[in-house]
């Protein structure tokens, strides 16, 4: 398992227009499950929401405690992953950009870009089109240290599946591109919150 393996964030598919069987106009996504009727599946009813959330909840409080154990025997700590992870998936971006993408306070994204190059794992060059901008880039270095990340987060993985049911397992798995496309629209709901906002929250 490498690098590319743990994206989080799959590019969002294009949105179309079609037509319910009702007659409606809505505008829909060429991934959308189709039902038996030849229409779209509605959205989910607030009920449904409540259900979801409160799965989503169960899974990220369960799944908390386990972020950090594949660094316990690194010399890495979870901020630096964040910030090495995040430049893995969007080469040439600047500290001002990873700030405002994860939330973070410009300062602390600056420490630990700082870190990161120090210890080889980031490399930072001008911006031709902003002298004053800095682009990053992981170095082999630190793409070593991400594929090394996936192989501990796969063991983890196996042994949380292991206490599952096989059948769960299998669909938990059919539905990884939807989780990716999770884990992107969360990060457009941060970015229009922090928009909203005009200030920075989290530490």
């Amino acid at each position: 398992m490498t690098s590319d393996s743990m994206t989080a964030a799959a590019p969002s598919a294009p949105r179309s227009h079609a037509v319910h069987h009702d007659g409606l106009d809505t505008e829909t996504r060429p991934d959308q499950d189709v039902n038996v009727a030849g229409g779209y599946l509605p959205p989910l009813t607030t009920e449904e929401t409540h259900v979801l959330s409160a799965a989503m909840y169960n899974f990220l409080s369960a799944t908390r405690r386990l972020v950090e154990q594949p660094l316990h025997s690194m010399e890495v700590n979870q901020s630096e992953i964040e910030v090495l992870y995040f430049v893995h998936n969007y080469p040439g971006v600047g500290v001002s950009d990873i700030a405002r993408m994860r939330f973070l306070r410009v300062s602390n994204v600056s420490t630990t870009v700082r870190a990161l190059i120090a210890n080889g794992l980031l490399n930072r060059a001008s911006n031709p089109d902003d002298k004053r901008a800095q682009m990053l880039q992981v170095t082999d270095a630190g793409t070593r240290v991400l594929d090394d990340i996936a192989e501990r987060w796969a063991a983890l993985i196996n042994k949380i599946t292991d206490e599952m049911n096989p059948d769960s397992v299998r669909i938990l798995h059919e539905a990884s591109e939807r989780l990716n496309e999770t884990a992107f629209a969360t990060e457009h709901v941060i970015d229009a919150m922090q928009s909203q906002s005009g200030s920075i929250t989290k530490p």
